[in-house]
């Protein structure tokens, strides 16, 4: 899992939970890509999919949402 502080790819909203998620396109990853949540949402945020994500919205989010996001999204993780 990738910080979303960290993570300079795409992001966009889960299909399952709306929260945001990225494309994991490590070659190592066994799943082959796939959108991820966060690790900032260890806690699983609800989803039916954690710690996938459901289908993205294709939310088309700029720069500036993004950044907005990265800086004011909670880090609860223990």
């Amino acid at each position: 899992m990738m910080s979303i502080r960290t993570h300079r790819g795409p992001i966009d909203l889960c299909g399952s939970c709306g929260q945001p998620c990225y494309l994991d396109d490590n070659p190592e990853n066994e799943y082959g890509p796939s959108w991820m949540h966060f690790s900032e949402q260890w806690d699983g945020v609800g989803c039916q999919w954690w710690p996938f994500a459901g289908k993205p919205l294709g939310a088309k989010l700029d720069d500036f949402s993004i950044e907005g996001i990265r800086a004011l999204y909670p880090n609860t993780h223990p």
